[in-house]
């Protein structure tokens, strides 16, 4: 058995984030791009786009383990736990939120026989902030299942479910506000993809015996020590 324990701190200076604006001439007068966007096409326009939104620090630990229940079955296990903290300035607008996010990472291999395998996987990964909102929380589940017949040389064939729980949504809440600290955005999105997914797959190696090694002449020390 395998068990590690990490505490980690993580600083990035000038962190990436995703932000959103609208083109509002008394809101955005500081950022004459928007002003000048405003006033030719008389209406608000949302703007989305990636900058450097401030300072990001994260400080928790990690905990994983490789479990060996017998020739059969192995498993492998991860989570992590750890504060997690976002301050800077987003269009004029002082950002100072934290949150305390964990996750948890699973992972089943299990040997039916010489020729087939099963593979299970379950991730969930908790709501966190970001520079204007939150990330909701995440859930997916996964199967898959590969046979590799020793009667067909070179042959396998494998099958995945995706999404096996449906739970495979991502959600994200957005407020984005002005200089001033007024709301000029809100929005809740949610990305779903309808589950489950089955993938069928079928594989043929060439030459899947492999070449010979070719046995390397013997030196001239070969000669002097038998």
């Amino acid at each position: 058995q395998n068990l590690t324990f990490t505490a980690f701190y993580r600083g990035v200076e000038n962190s990436v984030f995703r932000v959103n604006t609208i083109t509002t001439d008394e809101q955005n007068q500081d950022n004459q791009n928007l002003y000048n966007m405003h006033d030719l096409l008389q209406e608000d326009v949302l703007i989305r786009s990636y900058t450097n939104a401030g300072n990001s620090q994260a400080i928790g630990g990690e905990f994983t383990a490789n479990l060996f229940v017998n020739k059969y079955a192995k498993f492998l296990f991860g989570a992590s736990l750890y504060n997690y903290q976002i301050k800077g300035a987003v269009f004029g607008y002082d950002v100072d939120q934290n949150s305390t996010n964990w996750n948890i990472k699973t992972t089943g291999n299990f040997t039916l026989s010489t020729a087939s395998k099963l593979s299970v996987d379950y991730n969930y990964t908790s709501a966190t902030v970001t520079s204007q909102g939150q990330n909701d929380p995440f859930v997916s589940a996964n199967i898959a299942y590969s046979y590799t017949p020793a009667s067909l040389k070179g042959w396998s064939f494998n099958a995945r479910i995706l999404d096996v729980l449906q739970t495979n949504v991502q959600g994200l809440d957005t407020n984005a506000y002005n200089s001033s600290g007024d709301q000029i955005f809100y929005q809740e999105t949610a990305y779903e993809r309808n589950g489950p997914i089955v993938e069928l797959g079928l594989r043929y190696t060439f030459n899947s015996k492999g070449k010979k090694a070719k046995k390397i002449k013997g030196s001239q020390a070969d000669k002097h020590f038998k």
